[in-house]
């Protein structure tokens, strides 16, 4: 085999499990984080399939600004470790709309 095909394999099996990680993770700084392999992997993918721009453009794109916006968001939530459901409910509803 060729050693392009062979680097294309990897690259597509890191792709695949990258996918699997991002959906599969429970923390989402995690998720984003398989998410950004993902993209440099498949950017990576595209550039040995001689697409520069299309490779560039996903680099760009989808592994930086993509990325940076998942992670900034997941940054600045509130998280609620603990409690069941509805004490969490409890605490994103202000006081006045208690009764």
């Amino acid at each position: 085999m060729e050693l392009n095909t062979i680097l294309l394999i990897i690259l597509l099996a890191i792709v695949i499990i990258a996918a699997i990680f991002a959906i599969e993770l429970r923390d989402l700084i995690y998720a984003s984080i398989a998410l950004a392999v993902l993209s440099i992997a498949l950017a990576g993918a595209f550039w040995i399939l001689n697409a520069p721009w299309v490779a560039l453009f996903q680099l760009m794109v989808y592994g930086g600004a993509v990325t940076v916006l998942l992670l900034s968001t997941v940054a600045l939530t509130e998280r609620f470790e603990t409690g069941e459901p509805a004490e969490d409910l409890d605490k994103l509803l202000p006081e006045s709309s208690k009764t």
